[in-house]
């Protein structure tokens, strides 16, 4: 009975009735907060904009993400071949991830190239 606990979707229902619970005891404990005239109103930095009150985006401030992506991947390449480098044997055995990883790096390169 001890190791069903262990188990990833009991361990998650729990876990997250846990924290809804928490949440919920949070909400009831927390004071109202008190409405003031620019308490919605966008800021950024310290300092007032009206980037939001333009009508061709209808009111909502719509960033770039092209570099963004590129970054993401990069990450997710670096995360991956280092879990990868991580768990490699030792011997004739690592030539499989080695060469793995020498494709994840030059992945990694023609990435760097184009981003730049």
């Amino acid at each position: 009975m001890g190791y069903a606990l262990l188990s990833p979707p009991l361990a998650f229902a729990i876990l997250f009735l846990v924290i809804l619970g928490a949440f919920f005891l949070g909400k009831r404990l927390s004071c109202r907060g008190e409405d003031s005239p620019g308490k919605r109103l966008g800021y950024f930095c310290g300092e007032e904009t009206t980037w939001f009150d333009k009508p061709s985006s209808g009111g909502k401030l719509r960033p770039d993400y092209n570099r963004f992506f590129g970054a993401a991947f990069f990450f997710t390449v670096i995360e991956v071949s280092v879990l990868l480098l991580a768990t490699v044997p030792s011997g004739m055995a690592a030539l499989p991830g080695l060469i793995l990883l020498l494709l994840g790096a030059a992945s990694v390169f023609g990435l760097i190239m184009e981003v730049l």
